[in-house]
């Protein structure tokens, strides 16, 4: 394996193991009884599992984003290199691409934009899934 292809793959690895892990929970229950754990902890520790999640999907969200990112800056560069026209739509795209533009260029690239905001959604989607709901009384 090339040495620049290593982290972008981990990258994907890591998208298709949460996705996996979101979409395996969809049709299952994760309950956190009270009577399992002292009535008053139960909710701190529910709210410590979410913000483990939260925390855990902000960091994969994180390193996925930064590596499609350095993947764009590489292709750019290397048309750069091979002293390929650059069109004011790939600036624009190079802008977006880096997180540095105005609201109207982010629509002009909107599959930039969907790209980042697709990406964005993971951590959302990790924490929903996978947040156990409190239950009162004893679980049978």
């Amino acid at each position: 394996m090339r040495p620049g292809i290593l982290l972008p793959f981990l990258a994907i690895l890591l998208q298709v193991v949460t996705i996996a892990a979101i979409y395996s929970t969809l049709a299952v229950d994760i309950l956190l009884s009270d009577s399992d754990y002292s009535s008053i902890y139960a909710p701190s520790i529910q709210t410590g599992i979410i913000a483990g999640l939260t925390i855990g999907g902000t960091i994969i969200t994180t390193f996925t984003i930064g590596q499609v990112r350095s993947l764009w800056v590489r292709t750019n560069a290397r048309h750069q290199a091979l002293n390929l026209t650059i069109p004011i739509v790939t600036t624009r795209k190079t802008i977006v691409q880096l997180g540095l533009a105005g609201f109207v260029d982010q629509i002009k690239a909107a599959d930039v934009t969907l790209t980042l905001l697709v990406m964005g959604l993971v951590t959302t989607g990790l924490v929903a899934a996978l947040t156990p709901k409190l239950v009162v009384g004893k679980l049978d």
